[in-house]
């Protein structure tokens, strides 16, 4: 239930604001392992600025946040 809530806001966030945050630094975006199949990296994306900060902290320090527009 709470996968498919957090799910549910983060489409009608971006929905609203049509704007995406990732991760960036100068090789490429944030990533990590897909839950099912290990072997496949995957984009992370938060539909809030301050989420993004917030896993910067935490576990990618190396990167900054990036508006990214859902239509690029």
């Amino acid at each position: 239930a709470t996968l498919r809530a957090n799910h549910e806001r983060f489409v009608s966030r971006v929905a609203v604001s049509e704007v995406v945050w990732g991760l960036e630094a100068p090789h490429g975006y944030a990533e990590c392992l897909s839950n099912e199949e290990e072997e496949r990296p995957v984009l992370i994306f938060w539909s809030d600025r301050a989420y993004a900060v917030r896993a910067q902290r935490n576990d990618f320090p190396e990167y900054v946040p990036a508006a990214i527009s859902l239509f690029d």
